[in-house]
């Protein structure tokens, strides 16, 4: 882990390199409830000592999730502007700058810049109750309301050696599911697993529950491996 505070550089000027008000931010989000967000800060033009600069060479931004503690940086080369994506949605990134010369001397950091990721609202596209990204995971179509993880409940017929609960759902080839039960909603965990590695083969699954009570209600969910 990059654990990096203050420090003094007699090369750059760091209020130079980058101060708070020059900093502007831009987000953007991915279908993947990830952030992004960009950064953009002035280039240097003297040192410390009033001369100019003349091998400056790049900047590298530090960042983590705790101020002054960094524990990831980027180079961004030459470049006054940078964007970081797969931030976490909801988290809250500290952010500084530092510019090097040629032989690899950092300058001071800039000032931090404190930035929160904003939570994207879930989509539903097609409104049938399940969001894109869920879709996406179970292999339904976040754009056909029909497409979607649905489940059915019967009983085995009477007389059949081994009564039980037989549970089908849509499911998509290639997909693995796991069925749980319960049979007590107001117990912690109220579900727990009767079954796991369920093979999607064609697009109704099937799971045959023996191990049940004569007597009483059981209640079921899937969920996608």
């Amino acid at each position: 882990m990059l654990v990096k505070g203050y420090r003094n550089s007699a090369w750059l000027c760091c209020r130079r390199l980058l101060a708070l008000a020059c900093l502007s931010l831009a987000l953007t989000s991915t279908p993947l409830e990830a952030a992004t967000v960009s950064l953009a800060w002035d280039a240097p033009s003297v040192n410390t000592d009033g001369t100019p600069v003349a091998n400056l060479a790049g900047y590298r931004i530090y960042f983590g999730t705790a101020s002054h503690t960094y524990s990831n940086l980027i180079t961004a080369g030459l470049t006054t502007t940078a964007t970081l994506s797969n931030l976490q949605e909801g988290a809250t990134y500290f952010f500084a700058v530092v510019a090097f010369n040629d032989a690899g001397v950092e300058s001071s950091f800039s000032e931090e810049l404190t930035w929160t990721a904003p939570i994207t609202p879930p989509v539903d596209s097609d409104g049938d109750g399940m969001t894109d990204v869920q879709e996406l995971s179970a292999g339904t179509d976040p754009n056909n309301a029909i497409s979607v993880l649905s489940l059915k409940l019967m009983n085995t017929p009477s007389g059949t050696a081994s009564p039980g609960h037989v549970v089908q759902w849509a499911s998509v080839t290639g997909k693995t599911y796991t069925v749980l039960r319960s049979t007590n909603l107001m117990a912690t965990p109220a579900f727990s697993v009767v079954a796991s590695h369920v093979q999607g083969v064609g697009a109704v699954a099937s799971f045959t529950d023996t191990d049940i009570s004569p007597s009483g209600a059981c209640f079921y969910k899937i969920q996608v491996e």
